[in-house]
């Protein structure tokens, strides 16, 4: 999956505002190009940050708009403010797409913020590559440079 620059910033940005909750939403794109990060409102007030529920009502006007640009749910995404880039128990549990990726942006580290994406499907983890590309133009062409997260 790639994503752009600007996109990862937004992921990272979101995970820090969220602070000290989890950010949470959804990825979309075609083929294996991510078009559009979606944000959604983290419900669950959980008083020490831990765990992550989507607002429905934003989750469903997210789907809906995936299918009228014909895109495809590429990834659930959300942040780990205190605890490393990788499915928790929980995640494991509540991954309900085994289609999609789950990206994870973890703040555990007081430098750089580390993400990282995943498989999850009947309780299996799979790490996979995640490439950041500088940019992706209107056509959907990446621009040469790229970094590759693993």
């Amino acid at each position: 999956m790639k994503l752009s620059r600007t996109q990862y910033e937004e992921m990272v940005d979101l995970a820090r505002r969220a602070l000290p909750h989890e950010a949470c939403g959804l990825l979309a794109g075609v083929g294996d190009i991510v078009r559009e990060v979606m944000p959604l409102t983290n419900v669950e007030h959980n008083p020490v940050g831990c765990g992550w529920r989507a607002d429905s009502r934003e989750q469903l006007r997210a789907f809906e708009r995936i299918d009228e640009r014909g895109w495809e749910l590429m990834a659930v995404f959300h942040s780990h403010p205190r605890s490393a880039a990788y499915p928790s128990e929980r995640d494991v549990e509540h991954a309900l797409y085994p289609d999609a990726r789950y990206v994870i942006t973890s703040l555990a580290d007081e430098g750089e913020p580390v993400v990282a994406s995943f498989r999850i499907v009947a309780g299996r983890v799979t790490q996979e590559v995640l490439t950041i590309i500088n940019d992706v133009d209107g056509s959907g062409a990446e621009h040469p440079s790229y970094l590759a997260l693993n």
